[in-house]
């Protein structure tokens, strides 16, 4: 996660790739929620394949929740509150 911070810091304001913006979701929000299911997993005995298959998913979940623009119909806009939502 310390590598898409620093990353996403020393990038503010300037104009990314998308490689790079990819680099920053995967290793800050996506290495996140993969550490938080993977843990849950292991805890509750997944055996290497379950867990592999809670990686990926787990990964997938951070990718949508970091670019909901790249899902359509993933989130929605609240009026009102100027934030998004999951649907």
């Amino acid at each position: 996660m310390l590598g898409g911070q620093s990353v996403d810091v020393e990038n503010d304001g300037k104009e990314i790739s998308r490689e790079m913006l990819d680099y920053i979701y995967e290793h800050k929000t996506s290495a996140l929620i993969e550490a938080s299911m993977m843990a849950g997993a292991v805890l509750g005995g997944a055996d290497e394949e379950q867990t592999a298959l809670i990686e990926k998913a787990a990964s997938a979940i951070g990718m949508a929740f970091s670019d909901p623009g790249r899902y359509p119909g993933c989130h929605k806009y609240q009026p009102g509150t100027g934030k998004t939502g999951s649907q």
